[in-house]
């Protein structure tokens, strides 16, 4: 991830919720990128911009903008979560929850391309096929705590963590980004494990890719939901990490079909003894 700081526009927005969303911004975040909210943009360049889709004046104002500050990122806010002429969307009603994850998403995208990325020429939904790179895995835990720990276990086997506190944010992620592992809890506030997983599978692409279950509730009801949801383990809290990585090792090989080699040859390595 860039530590770039990043500076961001809003058009179309009442103030209050402007400022709202300049507070969620402004937060500082471990290992995650600065964001900064310009009020006046005319006179300091701009990285991205956040246009209400709903304000005719921000839509002829955001010609201005791109004018002025070509090559920047647009991100749109509507009440669908559809509209927009770049491929950086949010629903309105998850704006809160949504925008630093699609923002830092737009960070990697650029990133990549060696730049600013012009975001009418890139479709999320075009990346959605084989994945290839270094292994990424998405771990969705409202403790932070937990989070950290998982995080760490997958990097000794190879993995690049990324961190989602809700179901609603790792949704969101998962509809930039393709993952190669989940690794979710239940008990979640908003959206639970189980209907995450349920709506990760109705994702293109997204059907194969293993999620494991990691809750301390581990009754035999709860691992048949686990199962109905559409999740590939499920293994019970505190967790020990030898049968985490067996578990990981176990789902990983079969998206290969027994092939070591190719997860190898992406950095994919076996745990350390101990």
């Amino acid at each position: 991830m860039s530590n770039k700081n990043w500076n961001v526009a809003i058009l179309g927005m009442a103030l209050p919720q402007a400022k709202r969303v300049g507070m969620v911004l402004a937060e500082k975040i471990k290992n995650h990128p600065d964001f900064h909210y310009l009020s006046n943009w005319d006179s300091t360049p701009c990285d991205a911009v956040i246009v209400d889709a709903n304000s005719l004046d921000a839509r002829a104002e955001l010609l201005r903008f791109r004018r002025k500050w070509p090559g920047s990122v647009t991100m749109w806010v509507s009440d669908s979560g559809n509209e927009g002429d770049s491929g950086f969307k949010v629903e309105r009603a998850n704006l809160f929850v949504s925008i630093r994850p699609i923002l830092e998403n737009a960070i990697e995208q650029s990133a990549i391309s060696g730049g600013q990325l012009p975001d009418q020429k890139w479709v999320p939904e075009a990346s959605f096929g084989a994945v290839s790179g270094s292994l990424c895995a998405l771990v969705v835990d409202d403790s932070i705590t937990v989070r950290q720990q998982i995080s760490g276990a997958l990097q000794r086997v190879g993995f690049r963590a990324e961190e989602a506190p809700s179901g609603e944010m790792a949704l969101t992620k998962s509809k930039l980004k393709a993952y190669d592992i989940y690794l979710i809890d239940i008990d979640m506030p908003g959206m639970d494990g189980f209907t995450l997983i349920k709506k990760l599978r109705e994702l293109p692409d997204r059907q194969r890719v293993p999620a494991l279950i990691l809750s301390s509730r581990a009754g035999a009801l709860d691992k048949v939901r686990s199962a109905f949801a559409g999740s590939d383990l499920h293994l019970q809290k505190p967790i020990n990490l030898k049968d985490l990585f067996a578990a990981i090792d176990s789902c990983m090989l079969k998206t290969v079909q027994g092939n070591r080699q190719a997860l190898i040859d992406r950095g994919y390595r076996l745990a350390p003894e101990g």
